[in-house]
């Protein structure tokens, strides 16, 4: 059994999800858990159907997305989106210090919220984490993960 645990099948670049579920299942790829990266983006909320793999999914605020004039409406989408019943896991959520990313500290408070909301719901989280093991490893100790 091959499980895909990181995959973005509801990113606005991918055109034809038949050919890529086609892929996978030849390749022996059994499930695909597709991870979410903007609660308010329309395309995180498309369903996606599937038979084999199956996809469950994952909702999250990727670092890259995060906004701190719309953290508040982030987080609250974030949690309409959890209450789907496809939903194994909370992310892909972290913390990215390379250039051109939000600050640092936006970044955290965002991640914070979100270990916050994966203890509350018991959910697995996908963890993204670069030039910040530190930061990362902290806020997980912090948060009982």
């Amino acid at each position: 059994m091959l499980i895909d645990a990181l995959a973005h099948l509801t990113d606005p670049r991918v055109t034809e999800l038949d050919p890529i579920l086609s892929r996978a299942r030849d390749a022996g790829v059994t499930t695909i858990i597709s991870a979410g990266t903007d609660p308010l983006s329309a395309s995180e909320h498309a369903p996606i159907e599937s038979h084999s793999p199956v996809v469950k999914r994952a909702f999250g605020l990727h670092p890259a997305n995060v906004d701190s004039s719309l953290l508040p409406a982030q987080l609250a989408a974030l949690e309409r989106l959890l209450e789907n019943p496809e939903v194994v896991a909370l992310g892909e959520i972290g913390v990215d210090r390379r250039d051109g990313m939000p600050p640092v500290d936006a970044q955290v408070t965002a991640f914070t919220a979100q270990l916050e909301l994966a203890h509350q719901g018991e959910w697995p989280i996908i963890l993204h984490s670069v030039a910040a093991v530190g930061i990362t490893l902290t806020e997980l100790e912090r948060h009982g993960r």
